[in-house]
């Protein structure tokens, strides 16, 4: 079996990319910061290491062997790829990344903005909205934030409390409808369906009238949303009356801008949580964006 061999030394490739592109030792010395001498040593260990001529010098004249050409465009390319590496690296040291679901990210997130930034003037936020599941060990995201079930729940809630479903409704849009057996009797039903993201599909207007003693309305137009956040945009400018998780509404309720009825909570199976990198794969930064999220949460009920 051939001994594998590694390959050369980075400052190598450096001191011949360097002379190849200057056409000068004297020039390449200087661009690297070495003595010319130097740089005369690094391309010669390296023809000696590769057993070949890459640079004909005679004289003064200067030129690159067939050899030295073709090594020349595997230089360059292996220097572009260490410096993309070292750049993605460097930024990633001050950038935290970070993946939220689409109603967490427009309900919780939006609103906080300003102060996370304000928080974090030494942090650039590179921030993707999805619904799509995600490895975070394994992608390109140092955060991310996800519903999921209660019962298998990764990393830590982004509530204080377990989640529920509650329906909420612009203020005056709900008539007094005391003595009747539907409450909100003439209003359209807004319903999520999150069961993509980890909730459950059956938490809906039925499980909630049931759950509270309410006759189920046999016919009523809903409408069943796939992004909660825009159910709740929706509610709120008088739509209907919507289902929502209380996760996502507690702004607008505590703004008057949503109105809570006053039944019984539906227990909501999803609960969003914050997942983080291996703790081995952390960097700084995004620990203290994640703090910070987490003690925005703390103080939501503080």
């Amino acid at each position: 079996m051939p001994v594998r061999r590694d390959p050369p030394q980075t400052h190598l490739l450096r001191a011949f990319e360097a002379v190849a592109r200057l056409k000068s030792f004297k020039q390449a010395a200087v661009e690297i910061g070495v003595s010319q001498s130097a740089v005369s040593q690094r391309v010669a260990a390296l023809e000696a290491r590769l057993d070949t001529c890459l640079i004909h010098r005679d004289h003064g004249r200067f030129e690159l062997t067939r050899d030295g050409l073709a090594y020349l465009a595997t230089a360059e390319g292996v220097l572009r790829t260490l410096a993309r590496a070292d750049n993605r690296l460097a930024d990633r040291r001050d950038t935290v990344r970070m993946t939220v679901v689409s109603s967490f990210a427009h309900c919780w997130l939006a609103p906080r903005l300003e102060s996370l930034s304000q928080s974090f003037e030494d942090i650039c936020l590179d921030l993707h909205v999805s619904d799509e599941i995600v490895a975070i060990d394994e992608g390109e995201y140092d955060l991310a934030i996800r519903l999921h079930p209660r019962a298998g729940i990764p990393g830590e809630r982004m509530t204080a409390t377990d989640d529920v479903l509650i329906p909420v409704h612009a203020p005056g849009s709900r008539a007094s409808r005391a003595g009747r057996p539907d409450p909100f009797d003439g209003m359209r039903l807004l319903e999520d369906d999150c069961s993509r993201l980890g909730g459950s599909r059956h938490q809906s207007w039925d499980a909630w009238y049931e759950f509270n003693g309410c006759d189920i309305p046999r016919e009523r137009r809903r409408i069943v949303f796939s992004d909660a956040g825009l159910m709740i945009e929706a509610a709120r400018r008088g739509a209907g009356v919507a289902l929502a998780r209380q996760s996502l509404v507690a702004d607008h309720l505590a703004a008057g801008e949503l109105v809570k009825f006053d039944g019984t909570p539906l227990e909501c199976v999803g609960q969003t949580s914050l997942i983080q990198r291996r703790a081995s794969s952390r960097s700084k930064a995004s620990q203290r964006v994640a703090k910070w999220l987490l003690d925005a949460v703390s103080a939501d009920v503080a």
